[in-house]
């Protein structure tokens, strides 16, 4: 029988590290500092992009997965494994569009492959974590069958809350208006963000950052399941990552939280200074 080989992409936010662990292989988007292109995660770490964007006087270009770099996938894999490929969402790019027409032309010359294309319907490690899990359930000898029922049910569940530190990049991105990001700015207005029905929705404000732990753990205490791992996101803010982690401490086992980096294509809106936290609902 086929082992099962978990595909997703970088906009996933899952490190190198932690996908060589799980033996998970990364698709990279492209992101464009003028004629510099770089490949997400594989070429540009966090920390590197981030540098890069504060001192780039512009909007950075990224770029979904291209249909060439899939069906490579495809062809390394399929003789040997069930490929499962779980994508960002569809309603926030074209990558899982391209996958599935990608799919559907090996199919036409290779018909003994198994090929799954699911929609992680988020952003980050939104959908990361479904990666994660599958692999997980993958490593252990898992079926697809048990493990698409897994990651269905933690993609209903998956609550993610995140707040930027200036609008600045909103505002460049087109999320906001200059005249929201000016009266923003001079209240200091954060808005908290989360993803829903596949995209990035406003959810609440608060008048300062300070505040935006207090609110998170307000949030999350009458409605986790802390059987589950919690994420902890960040944009180059470990500072915030412990302020963070000061405020839930007591609603969840510090022990049961993973710190990640917010990478290029989510920070190209966010910009330095976000930061988020993912959690399972009951």
């Amino acid at each position: 029988m086929k082992k099962i080989k978990v595909i997703t992409d970088t906009t996933s936010d899952i490190s190198l590290e932690i996908a060589n662990k799980y033996n998970i292989d990364l698709l990279g988007q492209n992101i464009s500092f003028g004629d510099e292109t770089f490949v997400e995660t594989l070429e540009l770490n966090a920390e590197d992009f981030y540098d890069k964007l504060v001192s780039f006087d512009g909007v950075p270009k990224t770029s979904q997965v291209n249909i060439t770099k899939i069906t490579e996938m495809f062809e390394k894999y399929y003789k040997d494994y069930k490929i499962l490929y779980i994508t960002i969402s569809s309603k926030a790019s074209g990558t899982n569009q391209t996958a599935n027409l990608a799919k559907n032309m090996f199919l036409e010359e290779h018909d003994d492959a198994d090929i799954t294309i699911y929609d992680g319907y988020s952003l980050s490690l939104g959908y990361g974590r479904l990666a994660l899990v599958a692999a997980q359930m993958a490593n252990d000898g898992k079926d697809l069958d048990e493990i698409i029922k897994k990651i269905d049910y933690l993609k209903e569940k998956t609550k993610i809350l995140f707040a930027v530190d200036t609008l600045d990049y909103l505002e460049k991105g087109g999320r906001i208006s200059p005249t929201t990001k000016i009266i923003g700015n001079v209240l200091d207005i954060k808005p908290i963000l989360t993803i829903a029905n596949g995209l990035v929705e406003s959810f609440d404000k608060v008048r300062g950052m300070k505040k935006i732990y207090s609110k998170f753990a307000d949030i999350m205490k009458d409605e986790i399941d802390t059987e589950h791992t919690v994420y902890i996101l960040h944009a180059v803010a470990s500072d915030k990552v412990e302020k963070l982690k000061e405020k839930i401490d007591g609603i969840v086992d510090l022990n049961n939280v993973e710190v990640a980096s917010i990478g290029g294509t989510v920070g190209t809106n966010t910009g330095p200074g976000a930061i988020g936290i993912i959690y399972i609902t009951k």
